[in-house]
């Protein structure tokens, strides 16, 4: 009997559990459904103006709704420092960002059992693409896409079944057709469309993005985005982590819509460097771009574009059609020069010529006048300074490296006499084709020494010294008082190479480094950039050739910036002051308070000079007052800025021209626990 029993439950339970799934398959979804096993791209059509992915969702936070980047801030001491800034509150308050993460964390915890968003939905992946169509995000043609687990694909279903979910009572209208369904009315703008493709959840304010999510599908990515070439060989060939966001954008069709920069930077600007940037390089020039961002230990981007080149200037295309440097070559033979705590290295192969060309023809015309007038013509017989530069390119070979450090050298009576500014020491290469002509031009310096503001300890005494440094080079010293902070400018050549220094101490550095013997009067070894494995690995990591590379070490030159900043504060503490203004408010006090039977404006004689040094008095006691206030101010945004600069332990930004496309590839090393 029992047997029978048993039996009978058993096939009961078969019939059950059979009818539900077969219930549950055919009117929600199946249970045993496989996930889409192709990148979110594949259901993207290829020509979206604008794609972006993120994968890993619950990996970047670790408690909803604060990004573990953010608690990662408040437990180091610097990120409290730049998250107490009134900087950094300020814009804080202005997205309300602190009263939404108050609102949605009490929002969660008055839920009966407790929710975590992400793990809802299932927290793995999502994108967001569209069609930049109207003048805003918003208002445009957009689509997400976003990996769900069972509690979303469930929630999809049960649109189908509004009553259940109250929907009518919330005003909103829900229509089902064969691959999607319609959700209008309550506060929804227009309509949304939702649809599903296996654990791929689409909601889109357009249907033609869900409808071709659909057929895609059905035809395994062909013609999608994630199958483009470009998307391929440039985003999804170089994924690392894994984790990274993808991108890929049409930047002329997103800009002119949401209306980004397009004209610009304005290569009229009376700012010599914003006119050379905009003479080098306009936004309108960008066309597609596609990457990846990542977030591992710091932040890397990497960034292929394609350029417009028929609206490419001449100077435009005989600058981006000069070769790449090599980055071996610059690890192996032009890092050797830099010593290894260098806060700042850069190095470029590009037209000499056109660059500095570029640059003097874009500085204010009076000082370029000044230049041809008081040193090109009377020294060098140049006419202009086209002349120049073009008899300087037949000089130096089409590459260059700079590099700055701490200016911490110690310093002797002898020195050069000089203003006593903080400044950083600098260096900088130059590649020697034609050294005869690098040789007169040392001599017609030295034979117009006043003309370049060179003199000596003593008012018209010879400013040009030679001193002789280990391993044969003679190192040149041009005494300047105007040079700031060293009062001198130092060089040395040889049959490769110039080397121009502010800071001759840094030459013999410099030096000793690229050979490999010792300086100074220690007998100190300096240790190479280019041994430095920091440096090494980022260069290795990076791009195989580039236009130009820039490594920097913040840090490292942290204290001497530091010192440049509050000497900016202490010079530019009245620049917002008119003291024609204040003079004229203390006056007025000065006046009211000893003289008030006196009308201001029509003192006699006698009055005006009683009364001169009262005012003087008050004056400076306003400007000991306003130094003490502004001043730390100045200087203390100063050093927030650096502050936040300095999350930044490492960093090598390299970037590739062409005529046709672009690379640029940027990797930020920044530890929140150091």
């Amino acid at each position: 009997m029992k047997r029978r029993i048993i039996k009978i439950v058993g096939i009961a339970a078969a019939v059950l559990l059979f009818t539900g799934y077969f219930a549950f398959s055919t009117f929600v979804f199946s249970p045993f459904e496989s996930d889409y096993e192709f990148d979110l791209a594949t259901l993207v059509p290829r020509d979206v103006d604008y794609f972006s992915a993120k994968s890993d969702l619950e990996g970047e936070f670790s408690s909803f709704p604060k990004l573990d980047f953010m608690r990662r801030m408040e437990r180091s001491e610097r990120g409290q420092r730049i998250l107490a800034s009134p900087e950094w509150q300020a814009r804080a308050q202005e997205l309300g960002l602190d009263q939404w993460f108050t609102d949605l964390e009490q929002q969660l915890a008055a839920l009966p059992i407790p929710v975590d968003p992400l793990a809802v939905v299932g927290g793995r992946e999502m994108a967001l693409a569209g069609y930049a169509t109207a003048d805003t995000f918003e208002r445009s043609e957009w689509a997400a896409y976003l990996r769900t687990n069972w509690v979303g694909k469930l929630g999809v279903s049960m649109l189908d079944y509004p009553g259940l979910l109250g929907l009518d009572a919330q005003g909103l209208k829900v229509e089902s057709n064969e691959d999607h369904t319609v959700i209008s009315g309550g506060e929804i703008q227009g309509s949304l469309f939702v649809t599903r493709v296996r654990d791929v959840l689409v909601v889109s304010n357009a249907s033609r993005l869900v409808v071709a999510a659909r057929d895609l599908n059905a035809r395994a990515g062909e013609d999608s985005l994630g199958q483009s070439a470009s998307f391929h060989d440039n985003v999804t060939t170089n994924v690392r982590d894994g984790d990274e966001v993808k991108f890929a954008i049409d930047y002329a069709d997103v800009a002119s819509r949401f209306g980004w920069p397009m004209d610009g930077p304005n290569a009229t600007s009376p700012e010599a460097p914003t006119a050379f940037l905009g003479r080098m390089f306009q936004y309108s020039l960008m066309r597609e771009m596609t990457g990846l961002i990542g977030f591992k230990r710091g932040l890397s981007i990497e960034i292929e574009g394609e350029f417009n080149s028929d609206s490419m200037t001449p100077l435009q295309r005989k600058v981006y059609r000069q070769r790449d440097a090599d980055q071996q070559a610059m690890l192996d033979d032009v890092a050797r020069f830099a010593p290894e705590d260098v806060g700042l290295f850069l190095y470029g192969e590009a037209d000499l010529e056109s660059l500095l060309g570029t640059y003097l023809s874009s500085i204010e015309r009076a000082a370029r006048s000044n230049l041809e007038t008081e040193i090109l013509r009377p020294v060098f017989g140049f006419d202009g300074v086209d002349a120049w530069v073009e008899d300087l390119a037949t000089i130096f070979d089409d590459r260059f490296a700079f590099f700055m450090r701490e200016n911490d050298y110690a310093t002797l009576e002898s020195d050069p006499p000089s203003d006593g500014l903080p400044t950083m020491a600098w260096t900088l290469v130059l590649w020697v084709e034609n050294l005869e002509k690098l040789e007169a031009i040392r001599g017609k310096i030295n034979g117009n020494q006043a003309r370049f503001g060179i003199r000596g300890a003593e008012s018209g005494s010879a400013g040009v010294f030679v001193n002789e440094v280990d391993g044969g080079n003679s190192i040149f010293e041009y005494w300047a008082p105007l040079v700031p902070g060293t009062g001198h400018i130092a060089s040395a050549s040889d049959q490769d190479f110039l080397i121009v220094s502010n800071n001759f101490r840094m030459l013999g550095q410099v030096l000793a480094t690229y050979y490999g013997t010792q300086y100074g009067q220690s007998g100190e070894r300096s240790g190479r950039l280019s041994d430095f494995g920091p440096f090494q690995g980022l260069v290795n990591a990076g791009l195989p050739s580039a236009t130009v590379a820039v490594w920097i070490n913040p840090r490292a030159i942290g204290a001497g910036l530091r010192a440049i900043e509050r000497q900016k504060a202490e010079d530019n503490a009245f620049r917002d002051v008119d003291w024609t203004l204040e003079r004229q408010r203390i006056e007025k006090s000065v006046l009211k308070e000893r003289y008030p039977e006196e009308v201001w404006g029509a003192l006699t004689p006698g009055v005006q000079e009683q009364i001169d040094p009262l005012v003087e008095e008050e004056i400076e006691v306003f400007r000991r007052q306003y130094r003490a206030q502004r001043v730390p101010a100045l200087a203390g945004y100063a050093e927030r800025m650096l502050d936040s600069i300095e999350l930044i332990k490492y960093g090598l930004v390299q970037l590739r021209l062409e005529l046709k496309d672009f690379q640029l590839e940027a990797r930020l090393i920044a530890p929140l626990d150091d």
